[in-house]
């Protein structure tokens, strides 16, 4: 890898708790650092067991579990970010 290269990349949420999702007013898809950690809010828009943002989408098997949120905007707060190179 070097920089300026392309790489397809797999993005996933990890949670170490409890998993928090909300619905959201905001129809803006953002992702905000939460003070100086690796917890983020995500503000996306969740389909099945995805939540999209523009050109990002992050899957995990617990949005199952929030089906009555599905089609709408939501928050979520995952303690990490994971990425993997394909």
């Amino acid at each position: 890898m070097r920089v300026g290269d392309t790489h397809l990349v797999e993005l996933g949420l990890m949670f170490l708790d409890n998993v928090k999702i909300e619905p959201s007013k905001d129809k803006n898809t953002s992702i905000k650092q939460q003070k100086n950690t690796f917890s983020y809010e995500i503000n996306g828009y969740l389909v099945e067991d995805k939540i999209f943002l523009s050109n990002l989408v992050f899957q995990d098997e617990l949005l199952c579990e929030y089906s009555y949120l599905e089609n709408e905007y939501v928050k979520i707060y995952p303690d990490r970010i994971t990425v993997s190179f394909l």
